[in-house]
C-alpha cells in the first residue's frame, strides 16, 4: 500500500509540475514569442533523466493497452517496469520529505514501520515472497483463489525439500529409489535438476510413489491411489500439495 501511495503521490507531483510548466511556457511565449521558449526547453533538457524514467515506466504499458495485446500470467511480461516505478516512488518520497522538512523524523519513523511490516510479511512467505499481495487485493489470503499467485510453481521446490526431510534416509534401505512426479505442465522431465537425491522421475502419476502438485497444474487429483500427505501453505492459502501412493512403503514412512 505504501508503494502504491507513493506512486499516486508521484502522479500528483508530476501533474502539478506539468501544469506549471505549460502555464509558464504559454506566458513566456505570449510575452516574448518564440525566444521566450528558450527557458522551458532548457528546463526540459535538464529534466531528461526523470522524464526518461517516466517514459520507461508508462510507455510499454501504454503500448500494450493501445494494442490490446494478450497478456499471459497476469503482469509477468511487464514486470520490468517495476524498477522504474520504484524510482518514481522514491522520487515522490524525496519530494515529500523536502516539502515537510519539519516532520522528517515522523516521516522516517512511519517509513521504518512500513519497511519492517513488509520485511516481516516477506519472511512469513519465504521462499514464496513473490506471492505477496497488497491490501487492496486483501493481502495474500484475500487474493487466494481470485488470482494466480504462484504462476512459476515455486512452491513445488519447497514441497520437494519438505518431502526429502520427512522421508529422511528411508529410501536408502529400499531396493529401488522412490519415484516422483512434479507437476510442471509439459516440462516434467526438466524437474530432474530440482532433485538432490538419487530419485527417479516418473512420467505419469500412476507410476509415481509421490506426486507434487502446483497451483498451475493439478495432475494428481483424479488418481484414487494417491493420498494427501503434505501441503505448502502461506497465509492460509495452499500453494502446493504432496501425494503419496496408498500402497507405497515410502508414502507409509512419511504419512
Amino acid at each position: 500500500m505504501g508503494f502504491l501511495g507513493l506512486l499516486v503521490l508521484a502522479l500528483v507531483f508530476a501533474f502539478h509540475r506539468t501544469f506549471r510548466f505549460l502555464r509558464t511556457s504559454l506566458e513566456l511565449a505570449i510575452d516574448q514569442g518564440v525566444f521566450g521558449l528558450r527557458r522551458p526547453v532548457l528546463l526540459l533538457a535538464r529534466s531528461r533523466r526523470i522524464l526518461l524514467v517516466w517514459a520507461a515506466a508508462f510507455v510499454p504499458v501504454g503500448f500494450l493497452v493501445i494494442q490490446h495485446a494478450t497478456l499471459y500470467d497476469g503482469v509477468r511480461h511487464t514486470l520490468f517496469v517495476i524498477p522504474m516505478l520504484a524510482l518514481l516512488a522514491g522520487w515522490a518520497f524525496a519530494r515529500l520529505v523536502r516539502a515537510f522538512s519539519r516532520a522528517r523524523i515522523a516521516i522516517a519513523m512511519l517509513a521504518a514501520v512500513y519497511v519492517a511490516s513488509v520485511v516481516i510479511d516477506l519472511a512469513r512467505l519465504h521462499p514464496l515472497e513473490y506471492v505477496a499481495m497488497n491490501a487492496l487485493a486483501g493481502g495474500t489470503s484475500g487474493a487466494c483463489g481470485r488470482f494466480e499467485l504462484d504462476y512459476w510453481g515455486a512452491a513445488s521446490t519447497e514441497a520437494l525439500r519438505r518431502l526429502e526431510h520427512r522421508l529422511g534416509g528411508a529410501e536408502t534401505s529400499a531396493p529401488n529409489p522412490p519415484s516422483i512426479l512434479i507437476c510442471v505442465p509439459y516440462r516434467e522431465q526438466m524437474a530432474r535438476s530440482m532433485l538432490r537425491r538419487n530419485w527417479q522421475l516418473a512420467a505419469d502419476a500412476k507410476q509415481a510413489d509421490f506426486v507434487i502438485e502446483t497451483e498451475r497444474s493439478r495432475c494428481a487429483k483424479e488418481n484414487a491411489e494417491l493420498i494427501l500427505i503434505d501441503e505448502v501453505v502461506r497465509d492460509r492459502c495452499p500453494f502446493s500439495w504432496t501425494y503419496g501412493k496408498r500402497n507405497s512403503a515410502f508414502a507409509t514412512a512419511v504419512h
